[in-house]
């Protein structure tokens, strides 16, 4: 009887296939597990103190044209100052006395005051030194003040400072030949101080 021979191992019986499984990506927290694959989140931008909070839109401011010196050009206040306070007068008058009263009064309020105690002498500081206003009396010695104003506007480079007479002359024709020779106002002596350096302000902001 011809025996039965068994089939060593490792012969060239084919091995049964197995059934292939899904791959598994490993996890973190061990083998075997489902990575759950992570949900995409809207990307936030840092905000410059670096939380990951979203940095608020800052609303834009309207536009401001700087000014020739650098500095924003907001709207300014315009505060109109007087051009009394930087000005100077001219005092044309003989007497010293009165001379200084006028002085005194008008520096007191702020002015630059020069004088001269005769016509000639008035009329070249007037010409080296143009004033704001001059104030001028009538009676003076070597030329009478009619004179001195008559002078005084034929020159075009100060017949636009304006002249002020003061003198003791009261008689209306004196007054009135002073005011048609382009005196702009005509104060009588004797006279307040405080009066005339009002009346001389209001001259000097055109509001006489």
């Amino acid at each position: 009887m011809g025996g039965i021979r068994s089939k060593p191992k490792g012969s060239g019986s084919r091995a049964p296939r197995k059934k292939k499984r899904d791959a598994i990506v490993p996890s973190p927290d061990g083998p075997g597990s489902h990575a759950p694959r992570k949900k995409k989140r809207d990307t936030i931008v840092p905000s410059p103190k670096g939380s990951s909070s979203r940095a608020p839109l800052k609303k834009k401011r309207d536009t401001i044209d700087p000014s020739p010196d650098g500095r924003s050009a907001t709207p300014e206040r315009v505060l109109v100052i007087p051009p009394a306070v930087e000005k100077s007068i001219l005092i044309i008058e003989d007497d010293q006395t009165t001379q200084h009263i006028i002085r005194h009064f008008l520096e007191k309020d702020g002015f630059a005051v020069a004088s001269a105690g005769d016509a000639e002498e008035g009329l070249r500081q007037a010409r080296d030194n143009p004033p704001a206003l001059i104030l001028l009396d009538l009676m003076l010695p070597g030329m009478s003040g009619f004179q001195v104003l008559s002078r005084l506007k034929q020159d075009a480079a100060l017949a636009p400072i304006p002249v002020c007479i003061i003198s003791s002359l009261i008689q209306e024709d004196n007054i009135m030949k002073a005011l048609t020779s382009g005196a702009v106002d005509y104060i009588t002596k004797p006279f307040s101080p405080i009066v005339l350096v009002t009346k001389i302000k209001l001259l000097l902001t055109g509001r006489s």
